[in-house]
């Protein structure tokens, strides 16, 4: 059992490589294991096995991607279109599977992400649809910064083969199903085309713009429906979890299904059932429904290790066999690490398994005597919040870069409402709709008022308890995670253990780490086009454009600055420089804004950005226009504004032809940092005339 906890965590270990070893280190790793294991050094044989089988699943994932000499190139492709459609004023993203390709018989069988733009899209796609599209591809990649969301991870965790934009072609079509080029349906696509049916009925019963994004996110795991201040809302009470189909929902369902087939069976059998009959069919229902709700789900990472979890515990049950639930935790542990080799990448794997592993570790041993079930259901919710608070807390400091100090209180109100109340009305509108029974409006109507009720308490705790608390210090290191991990231990440890509380030392390092005083440091951050710079004195901070927006629900802004400014122990910014209006240099603006605060606002088109300010509903900072020759200093750096100049101070500029008229490129703010005789010139997108005249 320990082995294998060993083998796993060495296997996934390997997802923080910069590089795999070649194949020539691999064989030397081998042949050390097996001599290791010959002389009985079990353990570090375990591991040198783990390393040895993720270095080798991570070459062939490595392989299982598009080659570079065909990035760019235009291809023909016939394909279904799978999961379910990311919809974005501009463009639909969405999933595609490929049956065949005129140009590339490796794309045969491959996942795709394509984004196809509103410019040359005359129809909707919807899933489980067939077309011939004509596609641009490049291999899965991300923003390569120091704090943020990766999203090549996430792609290649989704078996995603490449993504890319749909051309504009008179070769697009939409296939009939029929169309011999449209492959037979797979189990997925079919399972696809439910949850999209399922999302075509919400969509159109649910009247509450409230309630439809935490519905569909319960039911079909989309959570494209959600809004902006919904998210802010669930992250601030600590409660995203129960909007992602999670653990808690498919142990939910896997209980409703053991009591579903205890009851089937008995109707089934007016007689009394045999011994036989009642140990096989209410666990094969049990396992049965929770693999159909995580398949709803969409398969995220916490569905599985919950759903091998309980496979794992009814395999147990009909095998006669008990199995120790430590030993049932780290075989589904072995299964994510043996088909997710990079799932320690996602916050969805330590949110799930360090949730398991500190619940188990605080509930061991403590058998309490016969309790009413009401009184067993709210003591043990109540101890479980307890448990999970100081937990998840360096898991919340690293993914979040902060604490949901109301989270506890939230989840108390939440978990009851959703265990007791949402997720079984679901359960039984899907089994209306399933059967064809009446009442479906009557479901549809008591969910929304649940809805409306769960997101009013969460509202009112967001509004009266303590606002999510963000870090003020440095991103934790190695050996600070390692003391808070022993504090946690030590303080969630058997009432045996001599002077618990004094676990809390643990966390002091984490809390209180000092962020290193640096003379200057520039960091160019990266946005795709456009620009994102960071610079550091010893006190201060000053960001110098804030990048593009891509989407409603990522721009670079909120995304990318602020996580790694939080990273950094920042809470505030002392200066936000936009050297222009460009949505490549400004479009991430009002998402920094709204994220950090900001006490200078800077811009050489200051007009424009106070104009997009006032469509806002926050009070946010006016915008000063940049001037040439203002300076000032900060711990000894200078910084000198050397572009726009005054127009009233030079009126000759007016009617200069090298310098008039002036377009939003020219309009850019320069900036130039001193320190020590060092330079460092930030000049936004100033053209070959302005940079001739400097």
């Amino acid at each position: 059992m320990y082995y294998l906890l060993l083998f796993s965590l060495a296997v996934l270990s390997v997802s923080f490589f910069p590089t795999l070893p070649a194949w020539w280190m691999l064989i030397v790793i081998f042949l050390a294991g097996l001599f290791l294991a010959y002389w009985r050094y079990r353990i570090v044989a375990v591991v040198l096995l783990g390393v040895l089988i993720g270095c080798m699943l991570g070459q062939y994932q490595l392989r299982q991607q598009l080659p570079i000499e065909w990035e760019q190139q235009a291809i023909t492709i016939i394909g279904n279109v799978i999961d379910i459609p990311r919809i974005s004023t501009n463009k639909q993203r969405f999933d595609f599977y490929v049956n065949q390709s005129q140009e590339l018989s490796f794309l045969y069988k491959k996942r795709l992400v394509l984004s196809w733009y509103r410019s040359s899209l005359d129809q909707s796609v919807a899933t489980g649809q067939c077309w011939q599209l004509t596609v641009v591809l490049r291999r899965p990649r991300g923003f390569l910064n120091p704090a943020g969301f990766d999203y090549q991870a996430y792609l290649l965790r989704q078996g995603v083969y490449a993504s890319g934009y749909v051309k504009a072609s008179p070769q697009a079509q939409l296939l009939e199903a029929t169309d011999s080029r449209c492959q037979s349906q797979s189990i997925g696509q079919l399972v696809d085309n439910i949850r999209w049916n399922i999302l075509q009925r919400l969509d159109k019963h649910i009247v509450t713009a409230a309630a439809k994004g935490p519905l569909l996110a319960l039911l079909v795991g989309d959570t494209q429906w959600i809004t902006p201040d919904q998210w802010t809302l669930l992250r601030n009470t600590g409660t995203v979890h129960l909007l992602a189909i999670s653990g808690l929902h498919i142990g939910l369902s896997a209980v409703i299904g053991f009591y579903s087939g205890l009851l089937l069976m008995k109707l089934l059998f007016v007689s009394s059932p045999t011994i036989l009959w009642q140990r096989i069919f209410p666990p094969c229902f049990s396992i049965a429904m929770a693999t159909a709700y995580a398949l709803l789900a969409g398969m995220s990472l916490p569905t599985q290790r919950a759903l091998m979890m309980v496979c794992l515990l009814y395999v147990g049950v009909l095998l006669c066999r008990r199995f120790a639930v430590i030993g049932i935790f780290a075989a589904s542990l072995s299964g994510i690490a043996l088909t997710d080799l990079l799932a320690m990448t996602s916050a969805g794997f330590w949110l799930s398994f360090l949730a398991v592993a500190i619940l188990l570790y605080g509930f061991q041993g403590r058998q309490s005597p016969a309790r009413p079930i009401w009184q067993r259901y709210s003591q043990d919710l109540l101890k479980t919040q307890w448990l999970l608070l100081p937990g998840l807390a360096i898991v919340s400091m690293i993914w979040l870069q902060g604490l949901s100090v109301s989270g506890s209180l939230a989840n108390l109100w939440a978990v009851t409402l959703v265990s007791l109340c949402i997720v079984p009305v679901l359960f039984l509108l899907l089994a209306v709709w399933l059967l064809s029974l009446p009442g479906a409006n009557t479901l549809l109507w008591l969910l929304e008022q649940l809805t409306e009720l769960l997101c009013w308490g969460l509202e009112g705790v967001d509004q009266y308890a303590p606002a999510f608390w963000f870090l003020s210090a440095p991103e934790p290191t190695w050996y600070s995670i390692l003391l808070c991990a022993v504090g946690v231990l030590w303080l969630l440890g058997p009432k045996g253990l001599p002077y618990r509380y004094l676990g809390v030392i643990g966390f002091l390092p984490v809390l209180f780490a000092v962020r290193p005083a640096t003379p200057l440091g520039v960091t160019f951050l990266e946005v795709g086009q456009g620009t994102a710079v960071v610079v550091n004195t010893a006190q201060h901070t000053l960001v110098y454009d804030t990048g593009p927006r891509y989407s409603q629900r990522f721009n670079a802004g909120q995304h990318i600055i602020a996580p790694y400014l939080r990273s950094k122990g920042v809470q505030s910014v002392d200066a936000l420089m936009v050297s222009h209006s460009d949505y490549d240099h400004a479009g991430g603006m009002l998402g920094l804004l709204n994220t950090l605060s900001v006490e200078t606002l800077l811009s050489g088109q200051a007009a424009v950005i106070n104009q997009r300010l006032q469509h806002t509903n926050i009070a946010l900072p006016k915008a000063n226009r940049c001037e040439a020759g203002k300076t000032w200093q900060w711990d000894g750096v200078v910084f000198t504004i050397l572009w726009p100049l005054d127009h009233d101070a030079f009126p000759s500029l007016s009617f200069s032809p090298i310098l008039s008229p002036l377009n939003n490129n020219n309009h850019s703010c320069v900036l130039l940092i001193e320190y020590q005789g060092r330079k460092v010139l930030l000049a936004g997108d100033i053209e070959r005339r302005v940079e001739a005249w400097l």
